[in-house]
């Protein structure tokens, strides 16, 4: 699939928790337009934050985990 469009809403528990849901939509073969839905959430931590990605694909889904590296204030490593 080629990525085209994503739209994302996050929900901040706490300091440390937060959770999310939206879709992503592209082009498959064919070149016909799919657009599947996944949620996330994310741990937050002095040393950087973790995410999970739960997301329904054609022919099954996906889980990904993504982490970026904190320095203070500033990422060093995005998310996305």
């Amino acid at each position: 699939m080629i990525l085209l469009d994503r739209a994302q809403m996050e929900w901040s528990f706490n300091r440390h928790w937060r959770a999310g849901a939206g879709y992503s939509g592209g082009f498959c073969s064919g070149h016909t337009w799919k657009s599947e839905p996944f949620l996330t959430a994310t741990r937050s931590t002095p040393a950087g934050s973790v995410e999970m990605w739960l997301q329904s694909i054609p022919g099954g889904g996906q889980v990904q985990f993504r982490y970026a590296l904190v320095r203070g204030e500033r990422r060093l490593l995005p998310v996305d």
